[in-house]
C-alpha cells in the first residue's frame, strides 16, 4: 500500500490522470481489483494500457524487491507508456 501511494504521488506531481486499482486499506480507497487480497505476498504490478511496466513478487516478507523499486523510475516508465511515440527501450528491466 505504501509503495502504491508513493507512486500515486509521483504521477500526480507530473500532472498525469490515472486510476489506481488495489485492495482497500485504512486510509486508502483505490478502485477494487477482481481477485481477492493476498495478505503478506508482496506482489506489486503497474499496468499501463494493458502492458506491465513494473512488477515485483509475490515474495516473502520483508519484500526486498518491492522496497528497492524506484518510484521515480516507475513514474518514467508509466509516462513513457502513456504517449504514442514512447521508446519501448525505457520499459525494459525493473
Amino acid at each position: 500500500m505504501r509503495r502504491a501511494k508513493e507512486l500515486e504521488g509521483v504521477l500526480k506531481e507530473r500532472g498525469l490522470v490515472f486510476s489506481v486499482r488495489g485492495h482497500p486499506r485504512k486510509g486508502w480507497e483505490p478502485l477494487p481489483l477482481e481477485d481477492p487480497p493476498r495478505p503478506t505476498k508482496g506482489a506489486f504490478t503497474v499496468l499501463v494500457k494493458g502492458m506491465v511496466v513494473a512488477e515485483t513478487g509475490p515474495e516473502p516478507r520483508p519484500f526486498e524487491d518491492l522496497r528497492e523499486l524506484n518510484m521515480e523510475e516507475v513514474g518514467n516508465k508509466v509516462q513513457a507508456a502513456l504517449f504514442v511515440n514512447y521508446d519501448p527501450a525505457i520499459l525494459v528491466g525493473k
